[in-house]
């Protein structure tokens, strides 16, 4: 078996709580991002404790919103009948993974407009220098996919081909893979 299908998507457990690599990328990729951000706004008269609010107002709405168009796209997954309490845990448990980016980045967006209005800061400026480190933390984020053998492009069934990172060997499927992940981080 190659490498690639050698992964785990638990980076460790603490008693029965599994610590999954994904929720670790993305947790580096969004302190990082707020650490670059406090550095780089200084030019433009915004203070770390503005930019913490920022990423305070943002990240919360971009998580609920990301969660949003996920169960929106599986509509028939999450409302079912009878829709109990079972079913609405279901439907906002993101412990269980079910995030798009698609409707998370619009989410934060959103979460920094309102940001803009409360603080009287212009949006524009702060969007010119926080858009870079957006794409470096989505850049980055991408690596979770890896972990959790997610976001796979086509199968590649050319033995020339499969080789990371033109392909990525998916343990489940038992073949390989466009690494579509790591397209995606690249282009960012």
């Amino acid at each position: 078996m190659h490498w690639t299908g050698k992964v785990t998507p638990t980076a460790f457990s603490i008693g029965k709580l599994n610590v999954a690599w994904y929720g670790l990328i993305i947790t580096f990729a969004m302190v990082l991002a707020l650490v670059i951000a406090i550095r780089r706004v200084k030019r433009i008269n915004v203070s770390s404790d503005d930019m913490l609010m920022l990423f305070l107002i943002a990240i919360p709405i971009a998580i609920i919103a990301a969660r949003l168009g996920y169960v929106l796209s599986n509509y028939e997954e999450y409302f079912v009948k009878p829709y109990d309490w079972k079913a609405f845990v279901n439907t906002i448990a993101i412990w269980n993974g079910g995030l798009t980016v698609m409707w998370g980045v619009p989410g934060g967006a959103v979460g920094a407009l309102l940001w803009a209005k409360i603080y009287k800061k212009d949006a524009i400026k702060v969007a010119d220098i926080v858009l870079p480190i957006v794409l470096l933390a989505q850049a980055i984020g991408r690596w979770g996919n890896f972990f959790n053998q997610e976001l796979y492009g086509q199968l590649i069934t050319d033995p020339k081909l499969q080789w990371f990172p033109m392909a990525v060997y998916i343990a489940r499927k038992g073949a390989f893979y466009q690494a579509t992940f790591f397209y995606e981080s690249f282009l960012n």
